[in-house]
């Protein structure tokens, strides 16, 4: 417990680990067949909206992300696109900008999907 209060780094990663945990099962539903990067530039390109699944617990916490409990690790994606995923219920091509060319956020943003936390309406 004295390492949480005297390390930050530690206590970050907890707080956000526990903070970003569903409270409640959460209605993931993987698509069949998995999307690849490709397919989803090309549909968020189309005009098509990405919807965060309900209850899906996002958070920001000096500069770490966390998408259910699981913390986001690399210092290559794009800050500005990860507060969009973590702050946004609903995300259009226009929000993410640049990013739609950036190869690792949008690997982030596929396994995101096929883990079921991401979907688009069909």
């Amino acid at each position: 417990m004295n390492q949480l209060i005297t390390k930050p780094h530690i206590f970050n990663n907890w707080f956000g680990t526990f903070i970003s945990q569903s409270r409640y099962e959460l209605d993931i539903a993987p698509p069949e067949p998995s999307y690849t990067v490709e397919q989803v530039v090309q549909l968020l390109c189309q005009g098509n909206t990405l919807y965060k699944l309900n209850g899906l617990r996002t958070l920001n916490v000096a500069d770490q992300y966390f998408v259910n409990g699981e913390q986001l690790i690399s210092p290559k994606l794009n800050i500005t696109a990860i507060n969009i995923l973590c702050e946004k219920q609903e995300i259009h091509a226009d929000m993410l900008g640049n990013a739609l060319n950036e190869k690792e956020f949008m690997q982030l943003v596929t396994k995101l999907i096929n883990d079921g936390y991401w979907y688009f309406n069909d």
